[in-house]
């Protein structure tokens, strides 16, 4: 059959209580990343599928972040109606990359951070400002082996974001993958 729709639970109940989605029994709906589900989204998805009698499926981890606002439901859940891990790693495809997702899904991150500095993928530092020119070399060199392939870069802080993004625009801006900036303004 396939995927109907793929898109956020807050859009998805959005869509059900404004008429522009229908579940039934034959509706099956998988959330990702539910432990992070507030209780009254989850509530929510719940009641949904009970009334129009769907089947719900709750993939996620409790080990991970929780939702912001009251949460912990998909432990309880968990408890109360049993659960399945899945062990087989398929997103990394490099044996030592499987065995460091495995290892820091069991809690072994020492073991991990090893397997990654043994493999060059960890970049040590004292300075910030060293490991942000680093990391914006890094991804200047990767980028233009393959610029179709995405990337992801994280930092901690709104002004680590900005510098970043600052640095990494300034690298597309030079290889000319970017025209004029425009700035607009919002109401709210």
């Amino acid at each position: 059959a396939g995927v109907a729709r793929s898109s956020t639970v807050h859009a998805e109940l959005f869509r059900l209580k404004n008429g522009r989605a229908q579940w039934d029994r034959r509706t099956l709906v998988v959330v990702d990343e539910a432990a992070m589900m507030d209780a009254k989204v989850t509530g929510e998805v719940l009641r949904e599928a009970r009334l129009s009698g769907a089947k719900v499926v709750l993939a996620g981890d409790d080990r991970q972040l929780g939702s912001i606002e009251r949460g912990g439901l998909f432990t309880e859940l968990k408890k109360e109606h049993g659960s399945v891990e899945i062990r087989q790693v398929t997103r990394q495809k490099v044996d030592w990359q499987r065995e460091a997702a495995h290892d820091l899904s069991d809690g072994r991150f020492e073991e991990a951070l090893r397997a990654f500095a043994r493999n060059k993928s960890v970049v040590w530092t004292s300075k910030q400002d060293e490991l942000r020119g680093k990391l914006v070399e890094r991804w200047a060199q990767d980028s233009s082996v393959d610029p179709s392939s995405s990337r992801f870069v994280f930092a901690y802080t709104n002004k680590d974001v900005d510098a970043l993004n600052k640095d990494l625009r300034a690298v597309r801006r030079a290889r000319g993958e970017l025209g004029e900036d425009f700035v607009f303004t919002t109401k709210h």
